[in-house]
């Protein structure tokens, strides 16, 4: 055999062997504790070095799943609503049956034994019931996305796996502001369509869409709720939301106000050593900083929701004052020996403002259905530092 094809031959087993490395499939069922499997499970596979998303799929039918990743350190997780969540470390390649525990959930005085809420194939994804279910007692919108097929959810980060990050719209109106979903109770929310194949109403650029349908409002007046959430971390912490709204004859005004007091102290210590021709440079540093964040916040508009048409303006504004300074101390080594004592001080404050006019439409002419998204924002955003 001549020697270029032999050399090439080589390098093309060498290359087939280094994708098969680093490109294992992981397969498996999933099912339930009575042996039926569970379609619409979410299986995302992440690094265990930093928690990045390596790959996720959604069960079929017949429970059935297949992933590509790495061979090593990752950790495959499971999870399907009305279930304990799993996780395996390092599973082997095909995992065979996957039995999930049913979850359990307490409801006041009451104990409920979780059961999937029916989730029904569309034309452009799936559709979930939340009403009714356990899951309109999840705690937030956010919370309800998290746990929804084919939706992937890092702290407050939305993504419809293989697709990206979606539009998300409650009631035809498009979320410009993501913390508006932890904001929104997830006991409002009537269903929710997770839609990973956006039809010509959306634009060419659209992945993925999530669309959430609230109750219909019920009772007419004057209503005020409150949100309150208390806690620990260094400091004592605060949460504070009020909720107004004035109702009658399907015109809605509504107001929210949002307080959030944190604080923190981090401390922190690193050392750094320089091999110089000149010798060895070492560097010990202590410090400790402290950080204040609150957030004002604020939320006023109507809507008018009728058999056909549905219309409404919104005003959002948000303030976001930040401070934080620090001190640090470096003592500098020289071959061993200490040489001097450096001090550093900075402070740093930031002021970030926001202002977003929305208005919206959604209606029904014959057979036509219009919807419209008008929005208008207006941000600003300075920042003072100084450092001795």
């Amino acid at each position: 055999m001549p020697l270029k094809k032999l050399v090439a031959g080589l390098l093309l087993c060498l290359c087939f062997n280094t994708l098969s490395a680093q490109n294992t499939i992981y397969q498996g069922i999933v099912k339930e504790d009575s042996g039926s499997p569970l379609e619409f499970a979410n299986v995302t596979l992440f690094s265990l070095n930093d928690s990045t998303l390596i790959d996720g799929t959604v069960t079929d039918a017949a429970g059935r799943f297949a992933l590509v990743g790495d061979s090593t350190n990752v950790v495959l997780r499971i999870m399907s609503m009305g279930f304990e969540d799993r996780a395996i470390n390092n599973p082997d390649t095909y995992l065979g049956d996957i039995i999930l525990v049913p979850a359990t959930y307490r409801l006041g005085e009451l104990e409920v034994k979780g059961v999937r809420p029916l989730a029904t194939q569309t034309g452009d994804g799936v559709r979930v019931a939340i009403s009714g279910t356990y899951l309109a007692n999840t705690g937030t919108a956010l919370d309800v996305l998290g746990r929804m097929p084919f939706v992937s959810k890092t702290g407050s980060a939305i993504e419809v796996l293989g697709k990206g990050s979606p539009l998300i719209y409650i009631n035809g109106r498009q979320v410009r502001d993501m913390s508006e979903l932890d904001q929104f109770a997830s006991s409002q929310i009537k269903s929710v369509d997770v839609v990973t194949n956006p039809g010509a109403r959306y634009a060419s650029t659209v992945n993925s869409v999530i669309r959430i349908t609230t109750l219909a409002p019920a009772g007419e007046g004057f209503s005020i709720s409150d949100r309150t959430t208390v806690g620990y971390k260094h400091y004592a912490y605060l949460f504070e939301q009020i909720n107004l709204n004035w109702r009658k004859n399907g015109f809605d005004i509504f107001g929210m106000l949002n307080y959030e007091h944190y604080r923190e102290r981090p401390g922190f210590s690193n050392s750094t050593t320089q091999y110089l021709k000149s010798g060895t440079v070492q560097h010990n540093s202590v410090g400790r900083d402290f950080a204040k964040y609150p957030v004002y916040q604020g939320k006023f508009g109507m809507n008018c929701l009728l058999s056909s048409h549905n219309f409404g303006l919104c005003y959002d504004f948000t303030f976001k004052p930040a401070m934080t300074s620090g001190t640090s101390l470096t003592d500098r080594y020289i071959d061993n020996i200490f040489t001097e004592t450096l001090e550093n001080n900075y402070d740093s404050r930031q002021h970030r403002r926001q202002h977003i006019a929305s208005a919206y439409y959604v209606g029904e002419i014959g057979k036509w259905r219009l919807s419209a998204n008008f929005d208008a924002l207006w941000q600003a955003n300075d920042r003072h530092n100084a450092e001795h």
